[in-house]
């Protein structure tokens, strides 16, 4: 998160006035590794750094390709493109994690 505000040269200040919170709680979020946003604060920052909030959360951010923004009409596809996703995300971590649990939202 620093090193995005650096390359953006914007200070705790700037994102706390791109998120509404304030620069104490911008600050913890840098600062502290047990600081942990609420899904709503993560979201506000990261739109603020211009970031996805995987890419805050986690330094990454999960591609998707063009098979996978295809029409999915019935369950079985849906649940084959849940499928995809939950590989893509276990890939990510580089081990086999014992659970993966996707959350999608629809905005």
């Amino acid at each position: 998160m620093t090193a995005r505000m650096i390359e953006l040269n914007l200070d705790d200040q700037d994102v706390a006035d791109g998120t509404g919170l304030s620069k104490d709680t911008i600050r913890a979020y840098r600062r502290l590794p047990e600081a942990r946003p609420t899904a709503e604060n993560a979201a506000a920052v990261a739109k603020a750094l211009r970031w996805t909030t995987d890419q805050l959360l986690h330094g990454t951010d999960v591609e998707v390709s063009a098979d996978d923004k295809a029409d999915y009409g019935d369950e079985a596809s849906l649940d084959d493109a849940i499928d995809r996703v939950k590989a893509i995300v276990a890939a990510g971590c580089n081990t086999t994690p014992r659970r993966v649990s996707v959350t999608i939202t629809i905005i």
